[in-house]
């Protein structure tokens, strides 16, 4: 089915302003049509990059167990770098919910401060141009999303929130290891359209975890914690030579959960 979900961004303010609004309003439309075009950007890189790893793929192959010569080594290197230079691009540009709202929120400029804001989420059909409301967060601070991103920047917690089973740098902190988990397994699977309502609820989940007064308790984190260890984005057992992967290599499951934890509770975020 053609249904997709989407969000709007409404702005409140406590005294009513016509003229004040109607500049908010613009900002926030000028702001989606900027990530629209940041988005069809990125799908283009991902294609080219798809393209270039390919013809690499198909280099490698070919020229395998050859001698290389000078030509068909320069062409390598050359495809190499390109390769580079579009991931890195694509890393710059490739981010999840929590920091696009910021995005956004940013374009309004020396209004920010006056302002709540109402995330609604809704599913659209591109078939006859209805739409539902799922699901909303109400009443957000522009400087409560701005201090959140800035915390996940800070190199102490180095915090990832987009969804992707494909990572680029393992450096970072990735909230889907905990908290998109169902997502992940139907980009794999290819079945994101059947369940965008599930998909929609683990984003808002953690939307809500960040943004509102919503908290989690210390024992469903560990769970979540103990999932990532035993199971692969694939719903897989994560085993290697018939040993558990957290077992062989306990300081990438343990590092990045502390990290986790700690950004948490600094958020106060953490019961019981």
């Amino acid at each position: 089915l053609p249904i997709w979900l989407e969000y709007i961004i409404l702005p409140n303010m406590v005294s009513f302003n016509e003229e004040a609004i109607r500049i908010i309003l613009n900002r926030l439309c000028k702001a989606n049509e900027n990530t629209l075009k940041k988005n069809q950007l990125l799908s283009a890189l991902k294609k080219q990059e798809k393209n270039i790893k390919k013809e690499l793929e198909n280099l490698a192959s070919k020229l395998k167990n050859k001698k290389l010569d000078d030509d068909k080594q320069s062409e390598i290197e050359a495809l190499q770098i390109e390769y580079q230079k579009v991931a890195s691009e694509i890393d710059g540009k490739d981010v999840g919910y929590i920091t696009e709202f910021k995005e956004q929120v940013d374009q309004l400029g020396e209004w920010k401060n006056s302002v709540t804001l109402d995330f609604i989420f809704i599913s659209v059909n591109r078939t006859n141009f209805s739409f539902e409301i799922k699901a909303a967060i109400e009443d957000v601070l522009p400087s409560r999303l701005t201090e959140l991103v800035d915390r996940m920047r800070d190199p102490e917690f180095n915090i990832e929130d987009n969804v992707t089973p494909f990572l680029r740098n393992r450096e970072k902190t990735c909230l889907q290891d905990y908290f998109n988990r169902d997502e992940l397994y139907f980009i794999l699977n290819k079945s994101q359209k059947n369940n965008a309502n599930r998909i929609l609820q683990e984003r808002l989940f953690l939307a809500k975890l960040l943004l509102t007064g919503t908290t989690i308790s210390l024992d469903e984190l560990l769970r979540r914690f103990q999932f990532h260890r035993e199971f692969t984005y694939a719903r897989k057992r994560n085993m290697r030579d018939g040993v558990m992967k957290w077992i062989d290599f306990p300081h990438s499951f343990t590092e990045p959960e502390n990290r986790v934890l700690r950004f948490l509770d600094q958020l106060q975020k953490i019961k019981g």
